[in-house]
């Protein structure tokens, strides 16, 4: 559209024009607002347009776009905002709109789009924005605004607030005026208002009514973006439907929360979620709209391949030098397989733990199947500060439950890196007569000593290399499956974004699948279909005449129905030890 539109003469305001503009916000921004968009922008705003099969509600819910430096996003969010509160899209329309009492009642209902950055002054870039538009003084305007030359100023389409100078027609509140921009749409047009917020504190305490749109600028930089969704945005759009668009360029420094988010919504991910919308948007398409290709190729002649993706392409770093692939990682995640599956006679299990005594300790437990491939079939973390004996409590509950008194086979490794190996061993292998009792005082899982294999990643590099290489083969080949629900999408989540420059990233989960690739090349070859006694000192011992067991008699059904609550309640117990 863009090409055609440097050709042809824009249209003047009209009637026709304006009834056409509701689902053509670009055609709208070229004869309203003399704003040529070029393709991403293009991308950006027909992606906010799509309905749903109502007619009127969102298709995309959320609208992620990592955009370079000078890409225009801005821009395209500029043209976005406005259109939406211009025709109140997103809001269910009269039944009859022949019936002018109820157009007109539509008319009135409050409408407000809330746009944030992390401090106020980029959140009032926006604002700054719409404001040059409609006084047809924004660079990227041809010959001015075409909307404000045929109603006779910008005054006639919104009332907007200067903050600290009170510059408006209209009396304001105090505290309003004095430290928020706003911009108010005239009644004519259904007086949808505008307000700009920063992520401070004080700011977002401010916020308390419905968002029929929320926006984000260079959400990127926000620390805390997750939780300001949960506990602010996403609440203010419940009521409403309305839609969540957040913006960035990518950076090394930036919080991670962004990056993550914009992959719920990548086209190319497998466990996209539904109404969600992400996209890329680069430099090279504003060249010959807002910046010159000379000018251009000047800036990056010289820079490298990764600050070119990141500045000037919208690429996230993260995706650079990772050490999975992509698609292996998403493979191995079964949207089929449950969350939990309780233990099995006969089968045999790998157990991991990552005694995290700072931050998080993880445990993971994974069925071998025949073939030697392996399934995820728990999944548990102790959050917060942790005591060692705690850790070693968590621990021995799972190889326990597991391994079913010696009816089922757990081989158990942990990653003694920062603990000091030895003595996590000793602890490990040590009796606890204390135990975990039921509701009635009885025993259930004794939490005697269990034999460990102690890992050390730090210290000879090769070695971490080689198990990582190691578990990269393992998915590469389709050996690993988990579900994808609960924890293990934190599985997912690290390994996609996994480095060797690994310091500051989240890679618990990383080494403790690690330890269990490692531990598979050790596991018995074939997996054993009836129950036998297991010797821990000598491995696997069958019995003399293997009995038949199709487990479904009464006894079995008890047996392992019992074995889930023992599941449940351990690691409860465990939880709260000490």
């Amino acid at each position: 559209m863009a090409s055609s539109m440097r050709s042809m003469d824009r249209p003047k305001p009209s009637e026709e024009e304006f009834a056409r503009g509701r689902w053509d916000p670009v055609r709208w921004a070229w004869v309203y607002l003399g704003i040529r968009l070029h393709a991403g922008q293009e991308q950006m705003v027909n992606a906010y347009i799509q309905r749903n099969h109502t007619g009127y509600r969102a298709l995309w819910l959320w609208l992620l776009v990592s955009a370079g430096n000078r890409a225009g996003k801005t821009l395209a969010l500029d043209v976005i905002i406005l259109h939406s509160c211009v025709y109140r899209i997103g809001l269910k329309p009269p039944k009859d709109m022949e019936n002018s009492v109820e157009v007109e009642r539509w008319g009135k209902l409050p409408y407000d789009w809330w746009h944030f950055a992390v401090e106020q002054g980029p959140a009032e870039q926006v604002h700054r924005d719409l404001v040059r538009i409609l006084l047809g003084t924004h660079e990227s305007q041809e010959a001015g605004c075409p909307w404000s030359d045929q109603v006779g100023g910008a005054d006639k389409i919104a009332t907007m607030s200067d903050p600290g100078t009170g510059s408006d027609a209209m009396t304001w509140g105090s505290k309003e005026r004095g430290e928020y921009a706003w911009i108010i749409l005239a009644p004519e047009l259904g007086g949808a208002q505008i307000h700009f917020r920063s992520m401070k504190q004080k700011a977002l305490g401010a916020v308390g009514q419905n968002a029929h749109g929320v926006s984000v600028d260079e959400a990127g930089l926000d620390p805390e973006l997750s939780s300001h969704i949960k506990e602010v945005f996403h609440a203010r759009r419940i009521g409403t439907g309305g839609q969540f668009v957040a913006i960035s360029t990518p950076s090394r420094d930036t919080s991670p929360d962004f990056e993550e988010l914009w992959y719920t919504g990548d086209p190319d991910n497998p466990f996209r979620l539904p109404h969600r919308f992400a996209m890329q948007m680069s430099t090279r398409d504003n060249i010959g709209f807002g910046i010159d290709k000379a000018d251009f190729d000047d800036l990056i002649e010289g820079m490298d391949e990764d600050w070119i993706a990141q500045n000037i392409d919208g690429v996230f770093m993260a995706a650079i030098g990772v050490w999975f692939s992509g698609t292996s990682v998403d493979a191995a995640f079964d949207e089929t397989l449950p969350e939990l599956q309780g233990p099995q006679e006969g089968m045999v299990y790998i157990h991991a733990l990552d005694p995290g005594l700072g931050d998080k300790c993880w445990t993971l437990v994974f069925r071998v199947k025949p073939n030697m491939t392996i399934e995820g079939v728990f999944i548990d973390r102790m959050a917060r500060k942790q005591t060692t004996r705690g850790i070693v409590r968590l621990g021995k509950t799972s190889h326990h439950t597991y391994e079913m008194g010696g009816l089922a086979f757990v081989d158990t490794g942990v990653d003694t890196t920062a603990l000091g190996g030895h003595i996590f061993r000793e602890l490990l292998e040590e009796d606890d007569a204390r135990g975990i009792v039921d509701e009635y005082g009885e025993p259930m899982v004794p939490l005697k000593g269990i034999p460990v294999k102690s890992v050390e990643f730090g210290g000879v590099t090769q070695v971490k290399r080689r198990m990582l290489s190691d578990l990269r083969s393992a998915l590469d080949e389709g050996r690993i499956k988990m579900p994808a629900t609960g924890f293990w999408s934190e599985v997912r989540k690290q390994l996609r974004k996994y480095k060797l420059a690994d310091r500051k990233l989240e890679q618990d989960l990383v080494m403790c699948l690690a330890i269990v690739v490692k531990l598979l090349r050790q596991s018995p070859v074939q997996v054993r279909q009836t129950p036998t006694k297991l010797d821990m000192t000598q491995g696997w011992v069958p019995d003399e005449e293997e009995r038949v067991n199709d487990g479904i008699n009464s006894r079995s059904l008890r047996s392992k129905q019992r074995q889930r609550r023992i599941l449940a309640r351990a690691l409860t117990a465990a939880r709260e030890g000490e």
